[in-house]
Order: C-alpha cells, then structure tokens, then sequence
C-alpha cells in the first residue's frame, strides 16, 4: 500500500541517520510543515514524525529502551555535542554573545 503521508510514531533504533534533517514542529504545526515539504518535492513517505509521549520514547533520548549498544551510541553523540559546544565558545564571546549557563 502507497501513501503520500509521513510515518508517524514508527519505532527502530538508527545510529547515524545520513542526509536527512531533524527538526521539532511546534503543536499545531505539523499539517502546515509536511504541506510545505510536499510543495518544494520532499517525498513525504520518506519522513518520520514522532510526536508525544510515544514518540519522546522511539527517540529514547538516552538509549536506553534500545540497549547497550544504542546506549553507548547516544552517550557519544552527547559527548560530541557537549565537545563542539565548548569549542564553538571562544568564537561566540568574540562575538558578544555571552553564556548564561551557570557552572
């Protein structure tokens, strides 16, 4: 069966995922996003939307209804984000832009 409609809440574990994009739809927004994706020839079959508590546990932000291995996957993508975080720093206060995170 075909469908022109974007997977929503489908669970499987990718660790890297390869020329694709990520983004968070505000509430509400979802209709008017995939619509504009369609428009400029995304094929819509080929995106997955999670969305609520059942999608927050398919990403499963810290790896751990995947097991061991996605567990190790997502503490090293943390890893590397916290790493390009603390070198992309320098460059922001040169800029004026100040961090507002206490440590």
């Amino acid at each position: 069966m075909t469908t022109d409609q974007p997977r929503v809440n489908q669970s499987g574990f990718v660790a890297v995922h390869q020329h694709s994009i990520l983004a968070i739809v505000p509430d509400g927004r979802l209709d008017e996003t995939t619509a504009a994706l369609a428009e400029v020839g995304v094929d819509l079959t080929r995106v997955d939307v999670l969305q609520g508590e059942i999608g927050a546990d398919i990403l499963d932000f810290d790896g751990t209804k995947h097991g061991l291995w996605a567990h190790v996957v997502r503490t090293m993508q943390k890893l590397v984000q916290r790493a390009r975080e603390l070198r992309s720093r320098p460059a922001q206060r040169r800029c004026g832009h100040r961090d507002s995170r206490a440590h």
